[in-house]
């Protein structure tokens, strides 16, 4: 359950040389199906919330816009309705770049709500907290690889990196990318992937969560972000 062995199932399948290592070949085949697991990596973490690389941020507020605390060294997106004043038990609702202006204009002042934006690799928050005011959210890590001390890492690096959604999946993965960028037909297996994709994905879901609707919860429904009527304003 490795790279190594994943990819060794792709030159099979590619009538390729099977080799006893990847990373540091200097073979031409090799060295691709090295840059594409890679590339199949980073757009994993991508297609959904996976539970394998979901994370929890607790933090303490301070008192400004800016929270030097608010952002795991492993973000990579929040997951969405799971940002909370733990506090007050209150959520903490996510609002756009234009909407985030019109709040700090002072032209929008929306009573008892708080918001949160990520910006430039910070979080901030409308309005600024009192300090001490603890929070949390959940998020999807920019970490979908596992070194072979079962440490989150960035990406594949060594033969022994491990895939959180196993072998078959960075197999079936890698095979349709290869025939792709070879110029081969690839529908057939990109369709077989994309199948055993959401297989893998529904049966990592919890079941029944769908059907599940917690007391005094609006379940997905959202709250309209703070709206300005059109018209003349500055900031």
């Amino acid at each position: 359950m490795t790279l190594l062995s994943a990819l060794q199932d792709v030159q099979r399948l590619s009538s390729l040389p099977t080799t006893n290592a990847i990373v540091g070949n200097a073979e031409e085949s090799q060295q691709l199906l090295f840059a594409i697991a890679r590339e199949a990596a980073q757009e994993m973490k991508r297609r959904k919330y996976w539970p394998q690389i979901e994370a929890s941020h607790e933090f303490t507020t301070s008192a400004a816009l800016l929270q030097a605390t608010g952002m795991p060294d492993d973000f990579d997106r929040v997951i969405k309705g799971t940002f909370w004043n733990v506090d007050d038990k209150q959520r903490v609702w996510p609002v756009s770049a234009e909407n985030w202006r019109r709040l700090n204009s002072g032209l929008v002042t929306p009573a008892g709500e708080q918001f949160f934006r990520v910006r430039g690799g910070s979080l901030y928050l409308f309005p600024a907290p009192a300090a001490g005011v603890n929070m949390v959210f959940d998020y999807i890590t920019n970490t979908p690889v596992r070194n072979a001390a079962d440490a989150p890492i960035e990406n594949f690096a060594s033969d022994t990196d491990v895939y959180p959604w196993g072998d078959e999946t960075l197999k079936r993965d890698v095979r349709w990318r290869y025939l792709a960028k070879k110029g081969l037909d690839y529908a057939e297996e990109l369709k077989s992937f994309e199948l055993w994709l959401e297989s893998e994905y529904n049966a990592s879901e919890v079941e029944g969560s769908d059907n599940v609707m917690l007391h005094g919860f609006g379940g997905d429904s959202e709250m309209p972000e703070p709206g300005l009527s059109d018209g003349s304003w500055s900031l």
